[in-house]
């Protein structure tokens, strides 16, 4: 679904392709992203927008799709929440902070368990993922897993590294503290690790 998202310069950019799609949308859905947004997401590029475009795309404009970022509407671990009540109708969000109120997402240690994205790409894309993971998520929590760009769990090194030799091990980072989503198996792999973590929302990070 291509076209006009509400959010900072994106509604116009996308504008301009729905005018050159016939017909009215049928339906506009709300599309809650947690602290994602234009740009930030220029850095990671996890595909929410280019989602949400697809979408208003493939279905030559009936779907209208509402960006809403920054957490204006929805934050990291409410985002699920928001959605089961109705009150959007897609959001995104880390699986690992979702997992605080939809428990399934702990059945698979996403970041951790997959030894590369192609792996994870390959699971969440065939069809052995309805039965394991896809329909328990409609049954237990009444949510559809979508889309996911398939990321692994990395480390975002602090200034104090910035003059430090590279890190080449998770050993060298042993007794340090670092902050972890709300995860239960995020937390147990790195506490195996010796990495001391600290569950912190996201968005509560940043604002500090």
């Amino acid at each position: 679904m291509v076209g006009p998202l509400t959010l900072e310069g994106v509604g116009r950019a996308a504008a301009a392709t729905s005018e050159s799609r016939s017909g009215k949308a049928m339906r506009t859905l709300k599309f809650g992203a947690a602290g994602f947004n234009e740009s930030n997401l220029k850095i990671q590029e996890s595909g929410q927008l280019w989602f949400a475009q697809e979408l208003e795309k493939r279905t030559d404009g009936a779907l209208k799709i509402e960006f809403i970022g920054s957490n204006a509407i929805c934050n990291q671990l409410d985002c699920v929440k928001k959605t089961q009540q109705g009150i959007v109708d897609l959001f995104t969000a880390s699986t690992q902070n979702s997992a605080g109120s939809a428990p399934y997402y702990n059945v698979l240690d996403f970041a951790y368990m997959f030894p590369s994205r192609a792996a994870q790409h390959h699971f969440l894309y065939r069809k052995k993922s309805e039965a394991l993971l896809r329909e328990p998520m409609r049954r237990l929590h009444n949510i559809q897993f979508l889309y996911s760009h398939c990321e692994l769990r990395g480390l975002m090194m602090g200034k104090k590294f910035q003059d430090k030799p590279t890190v080449t091990s998770v050993d060298e980072l042993a007794g340090t503290k670092n902050r972890v989503s709300g995860t239960q198996l995020g937390r147990i792999a790195m506490q195996l690790m010796n990495l001391n973590p600290v569950p912190i929302a996201w968005e509560a990070r940043v604002r500090h």
